[in-house]
């Protein structure tokens, strides 16, 4: 599993929402060891940084709001205690600067693999936790997310019985496919790969070299019609073939898998997917190809999150298209 695990928190229930995913993140060893847990608070007056110890006395020079960061530390004493009696690995770091800035330079500061935050939050971080913070992440860091979205169903999602994993064809989609066996070996999860078909018709796949008669004035609507039949069949056939191969691959490790093949908008398709499997994740790559591609800049991502009371996990690869 995930050896090093960053979780911005803000103080609030909302934010608390991940702590179910964490424990279950944080009880799976590697080579007999067990993930390193690294919680993080940041206090946001506007004002430069500072890294403080949560254990130790605060310095009377600290130009700092005393009393929040207090507040801030015992908040973060309380979790790290709590979790570290449940038998986790756990540390905390306390911030004072930007939530955005702060918990994007901690990623990297402490070699994070994995960051699992709220998609909502309050105070000083409301819109970091998928808002203002949520979007940097996804689009600056090269690290695995877990997104936590619904928190009113979501102890039961965090012992990850079945995954979704919406796939497009592209290399960049397929980046998600080692984070997913690794979740699903950990948890002994059942797999099911997903892809989507666009379904308009791309006239510039066609070269048309025949006009249609004068007397039939139907001719090029039909012509166009059967045109337009014979590509979304050959789409679907290549999908369901690509689906297929990556099944039998997967299922060749021992992972358990299936497969489904869908049309329509993007979101809506996942979104019924997953309820349809009753997933209690779903995993894929934050930059592929077409709609899907686009899924965590636009309207697509939204939809799926909206849609579904389950969380998401998302990876942006190394290599951008």
């Amino acid at each position: 599993m995930y050896d090093r695990i960053l979780v911005p928190l803000d103080g609030s229930p909302r934010a608390e929402c991940v702590l179910p995913h964490v424990e279950a993140l944080g009880r799976h060893e590697r080579d007999g060891k067990k993930p390193k847990i690294i919680l993080v608070r940041v206090v946001e007056p506007r004002m430069r940084k500072l890294l403080l110890d949560p254990t130790a006395a605060f310095r009377s020079e600290a130009a700092v709001d005393t009393k929040a960061l207090e507040s801030a530390r015992s908040y973060l004493l309380g979790v790290q205690e709590t979790l570290t009696k449940n038998g986790l690995s756990v540390e905390a770091r306390l911030f004072h600067g930007s939530a955005t800035r702060d918990i994007v330079e901690a990623i990297d500061d402490f070699e994070v693999d994995l960051v699992v935050f709220a998609a909502q939050g309050a105070t000083g971080m409301r819109e970091a936790l998928f808002g203002s913070v949520g979007s940097a992440l996804l689009a600056t860091v090269h690290r695995a997310a877990l997104l936590v979205v619904h928190p009113e169903s979501l102890s039961e999602r965090a012992a990850n019985r079945r995954i979704v994993v919406p796939l497009d064809g592209s290399s960049f989609a397929e980046s998600i496919l080692p984070h997913v066996e690794m979740v699903a070996r950990a948890y002994g999860a059942s797999l099911t790969l997903v892809r989507v078909v666009n379904l308009r018709f791309d006239p510039k796949v066609t070269v048309l070299d025949t006009m249609p008669d004068e007397d039939e004035p139907e001719g090029a609507e039909t012509l166009f019609s059967k045109l337009e039949k014979v590509h979304s069949e050959q789409l679907f056939a290549e999908a369901r073939k690509y689906l297929t191969r990556h099944q039998q691959a997967l299922s060749k490790k021992g992972l358990k898998v299936d497969h489904m093949l869908l049309h329509g908008p993007v979101s809506a398709a996942i979104a019924h997917a997953a309820e349809s499997v009753d997933a209690d994740l779903v995993a894929m790559t934050s930059h592929g190809r077409s709609a899907l591609g686009r899924m965590l800049y636009g309207g697509v991502a939204a939809g799926v999150l909206h849609r579904l009371a389950r969380p998401m996990l998302v990876v942006r690869p190394e290599a951008e298209p």
